[in-house]
């Protein structure tokens, strides 16, 4: 039985979307598709609206 294998392009994606949740909002949220059909992920946009910054809500 073979071995499971990654590529080099399984590596990068996995990279450049924990580079994506680093650099974006900590409030915001990023949902990963399973597949590559193009879209890596969405980016789910969430403002604070309290001001001590303890609830988000989604922007749409």
């Amino acid at each position: 039985m073979p071995k499971k294998q990654r590529s080099l392009n399984q590596v990068k994606e996995d990279i450049s979307v924990r580079v994506l949740r680093e650099k974006l909002p900590k409030e915001w949220v990023v949902h990963s598709y399973g597949a590559d059909y193009g879209i890596d992920c969405v980016v789910e946009l969430f403002d604070f609206v309290d001001e001590e910054k303890t609830i988000a809500e989604t922007l749409g």
